[in-house]
């Protein structure tokens, strides 16, 4: 059984790139999160819908888009791990919210079905395709 993304959450359009990240943040998604994420791994295992779609980032031009990384969000879908909040990152320190294993395996699935690489997977291989790769 692998884990799945409900196909609405996805459109037809071609990315070049998934943008992996922590939010900085705590175990649940926040409504900051929602904003500059498409898909947010709760500390749960739950996976949250971010406020923009996928299409969104096709065109960042016109300021309506989920702005996850700077200077990198058009053609990209952003992905986050709701965790972090208080890390340091020079020397790198975990603090408070430590990324939980449960984020990368959901009960019932093994590493390869749980949410972080199905999640991935899924959007790169969807047979309502969110297609990754050179934007030609």
């Amino acid at each position: 059984m692998a884990y799945r993304l409900p196909l609405v959450w996805l459109q037809p359009v071609k990315m070049t790139r998934i943008i992996a990240h922590w939010s900085a943040g705590a175990y649940r998604a926040s409504e900051l999160d929602k904003e500059h994420y498409h898909l947010i791994v709760e500390g749960s295992g739950n996976v949250v819908r971010g406020d923009h779609t996928i299409s969104d980032n096709v065109s960042t031009a016109d300021d309506d888009y989920a702005a996850h990384t700077r200077g990198c969000n058009t053609w990209s879908i952003g992905g986050s791990l709701a965790c972090m909040a208080g890390a340091i990152e020079s020397p790198f320190l975990e603090k408070q919210h430590r990324r939980r294993p449960r984020q990368f395996s959901v009960p019932g699935y093994t590493f390869s079905e749980s949410a972080v690489p199905a999640v991935a997977a899924q959007v790169a291989t969807s047979p309502h395709p969110v297609r990754c790769g050179s934007r030609a």
